[in-house]
């Protein structure tokens, strides 16, 4: 069903505006707005910001990041040239309210690392082991002591893998190693922590714990990415600039690998950049091309299952959550939060399109033949919620555990960690607590919040965490800052991106400039 409308200013006058409201906890209106741009309809979406330390921020930069899959320990890689490597571990107290700290156990150098993962423990007791993809076509292993072990206190190399090596031919295309994910637990045709990497057209898979040496060398053009399916054994999903493929892996190197890819009637697949396999679905994968993220089900060789718009960048980063959310990250330094519904998105005639819930590009407009313009309420479903996360290039995305259950990180190019977590609307934080808890660990905590995080309510009952002090926010440089009364220099503690004005409650005073604003952003009807 749509709604229709004859004119412009008809569908303009459908639109309603209220004033700010405080709740509550007497949550200013800033506080309320800033809120409003996270809010949801059935969760809550909580944030938290450490800075990363670095010895020169004029130059420095976020370029990977990973998070262990057995234990809550984070590797940070950065651009710097020394100690660009840190490595720490969060924990979460819980009273009152929870709080995070995020501890610094050490810093390596290990310069122009481009992609980090974490080597998955085969017993409690196994060392930890850190694979880091480097320029010239160099991915290294290395061992990293654990803060409370005596033997060692230093991060070595024990072993280096070299792609440049096993090419037949040198060329001058990017030496950077431009994916690299570990088999599933799951995988019984390999062994456990089996590397597979993509560089220069080829998909590589070594065995990190015997050999040097390639087990399996496949020639795939256009290649950019790729991710092991946590179900299917044996079966990758590729990304590159043919769209997405299925590999077999277990048709040998010597054959001919085995791709499926997804034939679309009338149009071929646009490039992709990165694709994800659901961790709850064995059928379901993401993809990004673009600023657009698809969602495809493998038993389907016709069309997409749904198109997700909402960013108005590029996708970097794509992160399964749990309930069949799932996370984006963009270069427009925002996250969109997709709570899907696998059931819903059944396509009869074409795949779905799934839009922001709030915001101009919540919006779709079309015309009718008596050319009267309508908002179409039947082609798309409104379930992505945008975090406003950062004013700069989200880096990556990736889940951590703690106390049994799941929170999402991100990194940027700001030099800022977020952590993000859903609450349901059932659930209520309760009052924060006034006085500091002592630190946890004895492990230096330069990562930690310097103080108490604060939390706000909003009428929508939405969550966005900002620090224990009396701050207003700026809308026209975005950011947060302390209040004129204060004595001490203007804080800035964390700039947003630019966000559609359609977001802001509108006092009744400035309701006929942002008509004017959304007026230039709707087509003209001829």
């Amino acid at each position: 069903m749509s709604k229709m409308f004859h004119d412009k200013q008809s569908y303009l006058d459908s639109w309603t505006f209220q004033n700010p409201s405080t709740d509550s906890l007497g949550s200013s209106s800033s506080e309320s707005l800033l809120d409003r741009a996270c809010s949801t309809s059935n969760l809550k979406l909580l944030s938290n910001y450490w800075k990363v330390p670095s010895s020169d921020d004029s130059y420095n930069y976020l370029t990977a990041f990973d998070v262990h899959n057995d234990k809550p320990n984070v590797a940070i890689a950065s651009g710097l040239g020394n100690s660009n490597l840190l490595i720490g571990s969060m924990k979460e107290t819980t009273g009152i309210t929870s709080k995070y700290h995020l501890n610094h156990h050490q810093s390596i150098t290990l310069p122009n690392i481009h992609s980090l993962k974490w080597l998955n423990n085969s017993s409690p007791g196994d060392f930890d082991f850190l694979l880091s993809g480097h320029v010239s076509g160099y991915v290294n292993l290395t061992i990293i002591p654990d803060k409370e072990d005596c033997d060692f206190k230093s991060a070595e190399i024990i072993k280096r893998f070299n792609h440049e090596k096993h090419m037949a031919t040198k060329d001058q295309q990017s030496n950077i190693i431009t994916s690299l994910e570990l088999s599933p637990r799951t995988w019984k045709s390999c062994n456990l922590n089996s590397m597979f990497t993509v560089y220069k057209d080829k998909i590589f898979m070594w065995d990190c714990s015997r050999s040097r040496a390639p087990i399996l060398m496949n020639h795939s053009a256009g290649s950019a990415s790729l991710h092991p399916s946590p179900f299917r054994d044996g079966i990758l999903g590729v990304a590159g600039k043919f769209g997405i493929a299925l590999n077999d892996l277990r048709i040998g190197k010597d054959s001919t690998p085995s791709y499926f890819v997804p034939k679309i009637a009338d149009r071929q697949i646009p490039e992709s950049q990165l694709v994800k396999w659901s961790d709850t679905d064995s059928n379901i994968l993401a993809s990004s091309h673009g600023n657009v993220v698809m969602l495809w089900d493998v038993r389907m060789n016709d069309t997409q299952l749904a198109i997700l718009e909402g960013h108005n960048d590029e996708v970097t980063s794509l992160e399964w959550g749990s309930n069949q959310d799932l996370y984006s990250g963009s270069k427009d330094g925002g996250i969109v939060h997709w709570g899907l519904d696998l059931n819903l998105l059944q396509p009869v005639n074409k795949p779905a399109t799934c839009t922001l819930k709030d915001g101009l590009s919540s919006i779709r407009l079309r015309q009718t033949e008596d050319r009267s313009i309508v908002e179409d309420l039947v082609s798309s479903i409104n379930c992505g919620t945008f975090i406003p996360a950062s004013n700069s290039n989200i880096v990556e995305l990736a889940q951590i555990q703690l106390n049994g259950r799941k929170r999402l990180l991100s990194i940027d190019d700001s030099l800022f960690l977020g952590m993000h977590d859903t609450l349901e609307l059932t659930e209520r934080m309760p009052a924060i607590s006034e006085q500091e808890e002592d630190e946890i660990s004895s492990s230096d905590t330069v990562f930690s919040n310097p103080v108490t995080p604060q939390t706000f309510y909003s009428s929508s009952d939405t969550l966005v965490s900002a620090k224990n002090e009396k701050l207003n926010f700026d809308f026209k440089t975005r950011a947060f800052s302390k209040s004129t009364t204060d004595t001490e220099e203007t804080l800035a503690l964390k700039q947003l991106p630019d966000l559609p004005k359609s977001l802001y409650p509108v006092p009744k005073q400035k309701q006929q400039d942002t008509l004017s604003q959304i007026k230039s952003l709707i087509p003209e009807v001829v």
